[in-house]
């Protein structure tokens, strides 16, 4: 599992979250959802690749929760050496002690999650590497591929995997199937695709997107919580407020007869009483006492 690079997209730093940590329902986020996905899907050893020297508290946080979740499968974090090694020379270093005959299944967690990895896993049977499609034939963030090939990409140096590595395997003659999956494809890196993936996630196997709700989180009997909204534990939603289409982060609060509708809260602001926030990453300028929201606290199991 990949994450990070060289930049850093908006929502990122609107959020102060990596994409990959924000949730796609109320109890599991977008990194813990492929996660999820790679256990149904027979992997018995996750290696989560970051970028950078610095530690991630959040990345750090989600890595302990799958552990706790799928304790049968190993995970393991490490940092990427090099910055400038590419998808491509990153993969080569991570099965430097696994065998040729192996595959690595790679999968980027800012992606949009598709509903099963097994077309993916299984296609191995039929060549040496397999690219997950999703929605249009866009790519849907997951890989398949044997280590033997990956002696390919070079020891040093920068080399990407779309770029590079995949033109080099067909000048080669390699064998490449595009597999479908049932994915939007998205690459969640604007509140618009965030939440068009959090919508597309809570209306899988449904007529529609429905919203979900911590049982942590406090959300007054006289609120309206409707289509793909997601109220994350301890947030708080005041009387006669509605939510709509939007994420409400942990620790963070929307007033009472307030209107929230395609937007997202971020951890510890709060949405002044009888505003409106639409289309918008609520932030500190215009987020109500957003310091005083963490003592607000929430009592557990509240109600919608």
């Amino acid at each position: 599992m990949l994450l990070g690079g060289l930049r850093h997209s908006a929502l990122e730093a609107d959020a102060g979250l990596r994409p990959a940590c924000l949730p796609l329902d109320a109890s599991t986020s977008l990194l813990g959802t492929w996660v999820g996905l790679l256990a149904r899907a027979g992997c018995e050893a996750l290696r989560v690749i970051t970028s950078g020297g610095a530690g991630d508290d959040d990345i750090d946080r989600e890595v302990d929760t799958a552990r706790a979740r799928h304790p049968s499968m190993t995970i393991t974090r490490a940092v990427e050496g090099s910055s400038h090694r590419g998808t491509g020379g990153l993969l080569r270093d991570a099965a430097a002690d696994l065998t040729l005959d192996d595959f690595v299944l790679y999968v980027e967690p800012h992606c949009a999650p598709p509903a099963a990895l097994e077309p993916l896993v299984d296609a191995g049977r039929r060549a040496p590497m397999a690219v997950g499609v999703g929605a249009n034939d866009a790519p849907a963030g997951s890989c398949l591929v044997k280590v033997e090939l990956l002696e390919h990409a070079p020891r040093i140096g920068y080399h990407d995997f779309k770029e590079q590595f995949i033109p080099l395997m067909v000048t080669k003659g390699v064998r490449i199937v595009p597999v479908p999956l049932d994915s939007t494809g998205l690459r969640v890196h604007d509140l618009r695709r965030y939440l068009a993936s959090v919508s597309s996630h809570l209306a899988r196997g449904r007529r529609g997107a429905e919203p979900s709700i911590h049982p942590g989180a406090d959300v007054h009997p006289t609120a309206r919580i409707d289509g793909g909204s997601i109220i994350a534990a301890d947030a708080h939603v005041g009387a006669h407020a509605i939510v709509h289409d939007s994420v409400v982060l942990a620790n963070a609060a929307v007033g009472e007869r307030s209107v929230v509708a395609r937007s997202l809260v971020p951890r510890g602001f709060r949405v002044a009483p009888r505003s409106l926030t639409v289309d918008r990453v609520l932030d500190k300028e215009t987020s109500d006492a957003a310091d005083e929201v963490l003592a607000l606290g929430a009592p557990a199991g509240g109600s919608r």
